[in-house]
Order: structure tokens, then sequence, then C-alpha cells
């Protein structure tokens, strides 16, 4: 190698990385669960995302363009070992906080 060319910088050449195509996730792995309505349900819910692990993942649905409320309409719930979730909580609203 002449010191001529030990100086010049090397090209490193960047990968480019391989293209996967998306795949559309139209509903959840295990199914889309029946939304629970009463508060017995809402209480077997909570104590199964107890048994679970992990961060917890929520979602709310609200309805305020339709009816000014800011109450929640629907409520998605998940965790790791607990499973998904899905409360309506407008029949049973108090439910929510036991």
């Amino acid at each position: 190698m002449s010191p001529a060319s030990a100086r010049r910088p090397r090209r490193v050449s960047k990968a480019v990385p391989e293209q996967v195509p998306g795949i559309p996730l139209t509903e959840p792995t295990e199914g889309v669960p029946e939304p629970l309505t009463t508060i017995d349900q809402f209480a077997e819910c909570a104590a199964a995302l107890r048994r679970g692990s992990g961060p917890v993942a929520l979602d709310t649905e609200r309805a305020s363009g339709f009816t000014y409320s800011s109450r929640a309409y629907l409520i998605q719930i998940k965790r790791t070992g607990s499973g998904l979730f899905l409360l309506d909580p407008i029949l049973e609203p108090e439910g929510l906080a036991r």
C-alpha cells in the first residue's frame, strides 16, 4: 500500500435494509372478545389483569361528537398473561370504580 492510498478515506458501503411487505392487522390474534357489561364481569376482568405482567395497553372510544359527553363508551384493555378485554360501561358506569 502506498502512503497516498493509506491517507485516502475508505468507502464503506451501507447495506440497504430488505423490504418486508406489511401485513395488515384486521383483528386481534386471539379474536375480538365480547364486550363486558356487568359489574361482575368488570371485577373478573380486573382480577385477570392483576394476574398478568408488564405494562397495560389501554384505549378508549368516546361518542363526544354525537352526545357532547366525555364519558367512555368502550374501553379496550390488554396485558400480557391476562388477555384482551372490551368493557362497555354505559349500563354500569359505577362498576368501574370498584
